[in-house]
């Protein structure tokens, strides 16, 4: 996931990727090999001291290790068990991986974003990504507050695709009251006016009115995440007040809330001071990873790693394709 790359000095590179930055600064890391019985050993040894273990392997990957909650809750009762993964661990497609953009795709957001005419349009940031680990951190805290009552831990099981359903909301509701798809309506909103980006000679500006002072407005991504932020910080004010029995006040603002879901593209600019262009479905660090036209329609390419690439290379009998610089 780079370039960019932290700078050492002023127009050098290291080889810490800023991406790489943007998802472990503030974190102790340790390295095991859990396919090894020395290695579940010391993951089982960090347990006894642990509350909580997160994991965001494929459905089954640990199980097979001796690992999964199934076979660690009978040892470790108290421990809250929380699995990320992109489809959950029941139903058809527990067993596949997922990237943010397969789950834009599956979970429908993509059919309501971009211009009315151009192909489905991701966001330009890797939200579902993001909004399940919100969910998880709700989860996670849910249970605590929980195991505060009653002594025991829990598989908090947070699905990619369950989150982007349902913060699909009121375009999702749409759809349920009229039975008829919604449009790409691009910057408009599908259920408000004026609440849209208008020229002006000096450039662009946003219009938006709300109530009947104002008109009425629809909820947008800020209003959601800004309210999942809220419900961890009452989660985690309630899990402190049954220690302290002192309530406290949880100040949440949707610019922050902006702000810290900008994760990687924050960094990247953080490491080079340049401002990131818009890629339409394009990634800003990862090639390929993007919406490609077929006969048949619009499909998604994505390969993040080497082995994935290779695969890809292999079935679109493309080996050239490894040693391209541009990939």
């Amino acid at each position: 996931y780079a370039p960019p790359y932290i700078q050492k000095k002023k127009g050098e590179d290291s080889d810490i990727a800023a991406y790489f930055t943007s998802c472990n600064r503030n974190k102790q890391s340790i390295a095991l090999n859990f396919t090894k019985p020395a290695g579940q050993d010391i993951i089982k040894q960090l347990l006894k001291d642990s509350d909580v273990l997160i994991e965001n392997f494929k459905t089954g990957t640990l199980d097979k290790y001796g690992l999964g909650y199934e076979q660690l809750k009978e040892e470790f009762p108290q421990l809250i068990y929380c699995s990320i993964t992109g489809f959950g661990h029941t139903g058809p497609y527990k067993e596949r991986p997922a990237y943010d953009m397969l789950i834009q795709a599956m979970g429908g957001s993509m059919s309501i974003t971009g211009v009315p005419d151009g192909e489905p349009m991701k966001m330009g940031l890797s939200m579902f990504d993001l909004t399940a680990g919100l969910h998880g951190v709700i989860g996670i805290l849910a249970a605590l507050h929980d195991r505060a009552n009653t002594g025991l831990g829990q598989h908090v099981d947070i699905s990619m695709l369950d989150v982007s359903v349902a913060l699909l909301q009121n375009q999702g509701m749409n759809y349920l009251a009229k039975k008829e798809r919604q449009a790409r309506v691009g910057n408009n909103h599908p259920n408000v006016v004026p609440y849209q980006v208008m020229p002006s000679k000096n450039g662009h500006f946003i219009l938006t009115a709300s109530n009947d002072e104002q008109f009425e407005m629809g909820l947008s991504m800020f209003d959601l995440t800004a309210g999942l932020h809220g419900v961890i910080g009452i989660l985690a004010a309630l899990n402190d007040r049954a220690n302290t029995g002192l309530g406290q006040h949880v100040d949440i603002s949707m610019l922050d809330v902006s702000v810290a879901l900008l994760q990687n593209q924050g960094m990247n600019y953080l490491a080079k001071k340049e401002r990131q262009a818009r890629v339409g479905n394009n990634h800003p660090n990862v090639v390929p990873y993007q919406v490609m036209p077929s006969k048949n329609g619009h499909f998604i390419l994505t390969a993040s790693n080497d082995e994935q690439f290779e695969r890809f290379c292999k079935v679109a009998n493309r080996m050239d394709l490894m040693q391209d610089l541009r990939f």
